[in-house]
């Protein structure tokens, strides 16, 4: 990590707070909760004898014709994620995500803030082009949470799984510039063609997924998310920031 990087503020949650709080309900609670999180310089945040977890939303796109999948680049920092796949959108939460009200920083508006920029910055379709958009999305969540202890990384980082059910051409507009190898995938063959391709952080996700849409099928949620969109304007909101 460079020493500008190093300085650069991510939002995390204490080890402490988060192993008292696992469940995705308690975590929902949570991250609403101010005092429960803070802006801390990334130099500080990778060391795993600090405590911290950098809260990343992880956003799962999918449209009827399958979960969005892509392959994650060598040309990334994590070596370790090079040439698996991934199902999840998502990056740190920086000082620029952060809402803010009454000079304090509200959490949970800040992940979805940062997981609607990411959205927009990996998936271009989602974008407003001359005054169109090839595909619209909601975010739904957190419907779970992903924390894996495998390695040094995995120990400073939760993943907040959010759902990003989408009407359109999903795959247009870039894209395919942005997510190497980016295709949709039906999510019933998902583990049978990527299982052993999958980064670990979407292998978790798929048992979080295979329980929510055994309660809630994904027509369902495309069907009502078609009817209601109430989170498409924060894309162009967010993004253009």
């Amino acid at each position: 990590m460079t020493p500008e990087k190093s300085k650069e503020l991510a939002l995390c949650i204490s080890r402490k707070t988060f192993e008292e709080n696992k469940d995705s309900v308690a975590l929902s609670r949570m991250i609403n909760t101010a005092a429960s999180t803070a802006l801390v310089p990334r130099g500080e945040c990778e060391d795993v004898t600090k405590g911290w977890l950098q809260i990343i939303p992880y956003c799962v796109v999918f449209t009827k014709k399958g979960i969005l999948i892509y392959k994650r680049s060598t040309a990334g920092s994590e070596d370790r994620l090079h040439d698996q796949y991934s199902i999840g959108v998502g990056g740190h939460i920086d000082a620029a995500d952060c809402v803010t009200r009454d000079n304090t920083t509200c959490p949970f508006d800040s992940v979805i803030r940062a997981a609607v920029r990411e959205l927009g910055e990996e998936v271009p379709a989602f974008l407003l082009h001359d005054g169109k958009r090839k595909a619209s999305c909601s975010v739904i969540g957190p419907v779970g949470i992903v924390q894996l202890n495998e390695s040094d990384v995995d120990k400073v980082h939760v993943g907040v799984i959010l759902l990003v059910p989408t009407i359109g051409d999903v795959l247009s507009d870039g894209t395919e510039d942005c997510l190497a190898d980016a295709k949709l995938v039906p999510f019933e063959k998902i583990e049978e063609e990527y299982g052993d391709k999958l980064e670990t952080w979407s292998v978790e996700t798929m048992k979080v997924l295979a329980e929510v849409f055994e309660r809630d099928p994904i027509q369902d949620i495309l069907k009502a998310a078609e009817e209601s969109f109430s989170n498409v304007s924060a894309v162009d909101a967010d993004t253009s920031k």
